[in-house]
């Protein structure tokens, strides 16, 4: 799959873009922080859109910055799809039908990488249900593996996010990966 490149940069220099949405730092922080800053680390250009205002300190650890959404969050989803990488809170991607919406429509037209993380999302540690309400179990699971530096960032962002002490953290995050057709319809009960 080709990844669109960061063409906003004046420099001429390209990056790779990965926008996540997020209803959580803290919840982020303990599911994705490690993943996230490996991919910072590795040069991809990181923005955090936050679904209510909260401290952005742990993102700074992690190599992320944090992006006011000044639009309605569908309009943001659809315009970063066309910029690069999506992720997800599992929670947000359920809970809030403008996400869900732009994410559907992203995943549509094909060309962007998806990954959804957090509460209810797949982790074959914890799962009960196996995935998050509205997302296909066959929907594919990725373990990423965390860099050294990734893990004691992770340490120091947990603590920053008010979500624990410093010590050691899972070398292990799992991630959904979906693609069209991944999302069912969510009905109330």
């Amino acid at each position: 799959m080709l990844l669109p490149l960061d063409r906003t940069r004046p420099s001429g220099l390209r990056r790779y873009r990965l926008t996540v949405f997020a209803d959580s730092v803290s919840e982020m922080v303990r599911a994705a922080g490690g993943w996230l800053c490996d991919q910072a680390r590795t040069g991809w250009d990181v923005r955090v859109v936050l679904a209510r205002p909260q401290d952005v300190r742990a993102l700074t650890i992690l190599g992320a910055s944090a992006v006011e959404a000044d639009q309605p969050l569908a309009d943001i989803v659809r315009s970063a799809g066309a910029a690069g990488a999506l992720a997800v809170s599992g929670r947000l991607l359920v809970s809030d039908e403008a996400v869900r919406s732009g994410v559907e429509e992203v995943l549509r037209r094909g060309r962007t990488a998806v990954m959804v993380w957090g509460s209810g999302a797949w982790d074959p540690r914890t799962a009960g249900s196996g995935t998050p309400t509205g997302v296909d179990p066959d929907a594919d699971a990725v373990e990423h593996r965390l860099s050294a530096a990734a893990r004691a960032f992770k340490s120091c962002a947990l603590v920053a996010a008010g979500s624990g002490g410093p010590g050691p953290v899972d070398g292990v995050e799992t991630l959904l990966t979906i693609g069209p057709g991944a999302l069912r319809p969510v009905r109330p009960v």
